[in-house]
């Protein structure tokens, strides 16, 4: 939470670098001069609103990266760590609503996962560990009441 505070009084102050910065097909970023990249990339739509914001260290994804809508609402909150997923991921519809919630470790999926409607209601709540399901998994209606559930039985080497 801290980190979106810093981000976000970042962008309040205006301290940004558009345009001086490069990502590479293979996710690097890197400055105008060709070294990887380190500080907060802001990326904007025509009409000048933000479109992203990305913690950037060592050329890679390190951090906290928000994604808006042309509209100017928050669409989704990542965390990386090297250039991976790591950490919460947020989800938000285009009128803000929260539409899902997710974890991640090195790119894997793990941990639970929560699936919301356009409503707000939880129609989803799974779990993963190291990127296979695991767990009760429980599907909800659109009033909320439990429709069905699965278990998932991971077997490691």
């Amino acid at each position: 939470m801290k980190k979106i505070v810093v981000l976000l009084i970042t962008l309040w102050l205006g301290i940004e670098v558009s345009g001086q910065i490069i990502e590479t097909p293979d996710g690097l970023y890197y400055d105008a001069s060709g070294k990887k990249y380190t500080g907060v990339y802001t990326e904007r739509y025509a009409d000048g609103k933000t479109k992203n914001v990305v913690e950037i260290k060592d050329g890679l994804k390190d951090g906290i990266t928000l994604i808006y809508y042309e509209n100017g609402n928050l669409k989704e909150i990542r965390s990386y760590r090297a250039g991976k997923m790591h950490g919460t991921w947020i989800q938000y519809n285009a009128d803000g609503t929260k539409t899902g919630e997710a974890n991640y470790c090195n790119d894997a999926k793990n941990g639970k996962w929560y699936i919301w409607d356009e409503k707000g209601v939880l129609r989803y709540e799974m779990q993963y560990i190291d990127g296979s399901k695991a767990g009760i998994w429980t599907m909800y209606d659109e009033n909320g009441k439990i429709t069905g559930q699965k278990s998932y039985l991971v077997i490691s080497d």
